[in-house]
């Protein structure tokens, strides 16, 4: 499950995973920022926060997959915050792959202020849109 909120001057959007994580939010979450590309123009930043996630039901091979997959804006920012160990090492394991398949290397932090601080962000204003 996710929530999803935007910040409009910093052109971020910022996701909050909540619960248990599945495959499924994962390409639900696709579905939903190749909407709000195609709407609202490109971003600037694409914000994980998996701060709330409880557990991890995502097998290694989903994110294998999903790895190799073009980006939905290419170019834009990719911070991911996971300060579950579990949830980190499975960020870490992305980002390298999809550094190996010759995307763009999403950065993984332990926090929302170190993930504001990479993007650039101050005191951003998100406003929930779902």
């Amino acid at each position: 499950m996710f929530a999803l909120a935007f910040e409009d001057r910093y052109r971020v959007l910022l996701v909050r995973f909540s619960g248990i994580h599945v495959p499924e939010d994962i390409s639900e979450l696709e579905w939903a920022a190749t909407e709000i590309v195609a709407w609202d123009g490109p971003m600037h930043g694409l914000l994980l926060d998996y701060t709330s996630v409880e557990a991890v039901a995502v097998p290694y091979s989903f994110i294998a997959y999903r790895a190799r997959l073009p980006q939905i804006s290419s170019g834009y920012e990719r911070v991911m915050v996971a300060p579950n160990p579990e949830l980190y090492e499975l960020a870490h394991a992305y980002a390298r792959l999809q550094r190996d398949f010759g995307n763009h290397e999403p950065r993984v932090v332990l926090s929302l202020w170190d993930a504001y601080q990479l993007l650039g962000l101050d005191k951003p204003d998100f406003q929930d849109i779902r």
